[in-house]
């Protein structure tokens, strides 16, 4: 199985159970990060605590 699928134009990459995980450019990583740490969700937390809050979202 392609382990990608595009919904509505924007490129997703399926997880292992299933999910789809929006994929961002290199350029919006820092965005990303940024928002986390400082917007509602916000906090100093692992890195894999942090991956797994942004991949809720």
């Amino acid at each position: 199985a392609i382990p990608y699928a595009i919904v509505d134009g924007v490129l997703f990459k399926k997880y292992v159970n299933g999910v789809l995980l929006r994929c961002i450019s290199t350029g919006q990583i820092q965005k990303v990060l940024e928002e986390f740490h400082g917007g509602l969700a916000s906090g100093h937390f692992s890195p894999r605590v942090t991956a797994l809050k942004i991949m809720k979202a």
